[in-house]
């Protein structure tokens, strides 16, 4: 399934492709991808595993990965976590005022900075609605450089001076929000017919304790002595990713074996009725079919293996040794779930039990398309995941939303849309446009959300509800390599109570483990919303009115 950020990275616009001979073969660069695949795909399929369209989107999402090496005192080893670079997207354009106060040093030089007698200090706040956070933003505030000041006056009207940065420095606070002292100076002159002429109403205008400062250039004669370096912050960041391996087993007798030898030999119409028809057969659909589960839930939802798990204290991850001579050989840690990663940047919204808001929805939705724009293109179209029920309440309430905002009657089909592939439905949604996010929402409903709010009994049901927003052209499931292994019981030349035997139905063990993580470079393009009741969804609005003129 090829999910593009050309096309919104919206499963509507999916492109899906079957995973064919020639497709295999096309994976011989890296030979246990090809065998990955086989075994975690077609295999299953062949025991008759019904298809999780779900699953299988993860399982289409999959990127060969190198995990790195340490070496200490001449033996290397894994490290337990590989480094991916992360965009930053460096927003400088405006910043907020959070008080203003008299510059002490007004009228006066001091350390060879001149301070006009209308020098007043504001703190500035950086608070990107769009961007990531920056750290040092006095160096924004070039000196010389001019900065308008978008502003209000006690009266409500519009306010915004234009006045010049004289000095700046980094003011330290305990609450984690970066802050700068930025001395300002009006673009008068001290003399009685600027600054010293103006009443203390005039000079208001000059002493801004709020609004949003915006930085501009500055104004320097080629005659002058100026060299202010703008300051250019590195866009990339590395960040880790943490790896686990993952076993499945897979049982099988020399019956099995037979059949499955004459399906792969191109006998697949006579034999693979009769082969799902084995009993081990049976036994390894309904483990497969657990596996897949299990799999895409720790794929949501996995955490890190204890404290440890950081970059600076995985030495003292638990550690994995030669069961016979006893040498260390790795590090073990836990992949990090889409939630988990998301969490760690503050991208989960809790409703604790109350009914989901959709003006929130709406802004978050202008937020995740600004952050999807980012790298070039226009998003006219997000997709959301929920159950059947959280689904049907967001269409009965925008449909009445639709009715009043529009001051007529709406209607729809009843027969919900549909993501298909070559007559296969994968999933059901239905479209609603957000006109003050001028985004349209896809939501789109999974039965694994369904599962997972069934488990809920009715005094926590809202713990059941999820409304996930992924950006799936984001996401990947990074494999850094496979391994398997088959073992065989009884063994006919050891075990003495096959000594007088000459043929046995032997089974068969093979043990499959690929070595897995989370890949998610951006969750600024992603939200996780849960925990909201089963009532109907909020959404308010204004309603406006034209006047009449007789």
């Amino acid at each position: 399934m090829n999910v593009s950020n050309v096309c919104d990275g919206s499963l509507t616009k999916l492109e899906m492709q079957g995973l064919t001979p020639a497709t295999l073969e096309s994976m011989k660069q890296t030979a246990w991808m090809e065998y990955f695949l086989y075994t975690q795909a077609v295999k299953a399929r062949m025991t008759g595993v019904r298809e999780n369209s779900l699953y299988d989107l993860i399982l289409s999402r999959t990127a060969p990965i190198k995990l790195g090496k340490e070496t200490v005192n001449n033996k290397s080893y894994f490290l337990p976590y590989i480094l991916r670079n992360q965009e930053d997207y460096i927003n400088a354009n405006a910043f907020v005022i959070s008080g203003g106060s008299a510059n002490p040093n007004a009228g006066t030089t001091v350390g060879g900075i001149a301070y006009p007698q209308s020098s007043w200090d504001v703190i500035v706040e950086n608070t990107p609605h769009i961007g990531s956070p920056l750290i040092h933003i006095e160096r924004y505030f070039v000196l010389g450089a001019y900065v308008v000041v978008l502003n209000l006056s006690a009266a409500g009207a519009v306010q915004e001076p234009y006045m010049k940065v004289i000095h700046t420095e980094h003011v330290h606070t305990g609450d984690g929000v970066e802050k700068a002292r930025v001395t300002l100076a009006a673009n008068v002159t001290d003399a009685a017919s600027g600054w010293g002429g103006m009443t203390a109403a005039e000079r208001i205008l000059y002493q801004p304790t709020r609004g949003v400062v915006q930085v501009g250039v500055n104004n320097v004669s080629d005659y002058e002595s100026w060299c202010e370096m703008q300051p250019v912050d590195l866009s990339n960041r590395l960040i880790h990713f943490w790896c686990q391996t993952s076993r499945f087993v897979f049982c099988y007798d020399d019956e099995t074996k037979k059949y499955l030898a004459y399906i792969m030999a191109g006998n697949v119409n006579p034999y693979l009725d009769l082969y799902k028809e084995l009993p081990l057969t049976e036994q390894n659909r309904k483990a497969y079919a657990n596996w897949e589960r299990q799999q895409v839930i720790s794929f949501f939802y996995g955490q890190q293996i204890d404290e440890h798990q950081t970059a600076e204290d995985y030495r003292n991850l638990p550690r994995v040794y030669d069961p016979v001579h006893g040498i260390f050989l790795e590090y073990k840690a836990n992949a990090l779930g889409v939630k988990t990663l998301l969490n760690e940047c503050n991208r989960v919204i809790d409703y604790a039990g109350q009914p989901l808001d959709l003006n929130v929805l709406e802004n978050q939705l202008y937020q995740i398309k600004r952050h999807r724009e980012v790298d070039g293109g226009t998003v006219t179209e997000i997709d959301a995941w929920t159950n059947r029920n959280a689904a049907a309440l967001i269409d009965s309430l925008m449909m009445g939303y639709y009715k009043a905002r529009n001051r007529m009657d709406y209607r729809q089909d009843w027969k919900p849309q549909q993501i298909s592939v070559q007559d296969k439905v994968l999933w059901n949604y239905r479209s609603y446009e957000f006109r003050n996010a001028q985004v349209v929402l896809n939501v789109i409903v999974e039965p694994f959300f369904d599962d997972h709010k069934l488990h809920f009994p009715a005094a926590i049901a809202s713990r059941g509800n999820m409304l996930l927003i992924p950006d799936w052209s984001d996401i990947k499931r990074g494999v850094a390599g496979a391994a398997s292994r088959t073992s065989h019981t009884p063994d006919l030349e050891t075990d003495p109570d096959f000594a007088c035997i000459i043929k046995a139905n032997i089974k068969h063990y093979e043990m499959q483990s690929f070595v897995w993580t989370v890949l998610l470079e951006d969750p600024a393009r992603h939200l996780w919303l849960e925990n909201f009741s089963d009532e109907c969804p909020t959404y308010e609005y204004t309603l406006c009115e034209p006047t009449q003129v007789s």
